[in-house]
């Protein structure tokens, strides 16, 4: 299982929202696999609307099957990789809503 942090200087990916006309970069804050055939995605969306606030996108595996022997390895490596996405996203400086 390797690749369970985003390339430093991640390059951000425009899309654009459908019928919203809003234009979106997308970051890669991380992104590796967690179990034999099942990924996972997270990524910083930065709109450019004027009332815009930064969303980060988690993209989890649907159904993963693993022993109960590698189990504890699916779960070090998922709080690795968010661990990671969390790291990259402080870096970044994007601070979270306060309540």
């Amino acid at each position: 299982m390797t690749n369970l942090a985003a390339p430093i200087g991640a390059v951000p990916t425009p899309t654009a929202a459908p019928g919203l006309g809003l234009d979106m970069k997308r970051v890669q804050l991380a992104y590796g696999n967690i179990a034999p055939g099942s990924s996972l995605l997270v990524e910083l969306i930065k709109s450019s609307g004027p009332d815009a606030n930064p969303t980060v996108l988690v993209t989890w595996p649907r159904v993963s099957e693993v022993s109960p022997a590698r189990f504890a390895e699916v779960v070090s490596n998922a709080c690795r990789l968010l661990g990671n996405a969390s790291t990259e996203l402080a870096r970044r400086r994007i601070m979270p809503e306060q309540p």
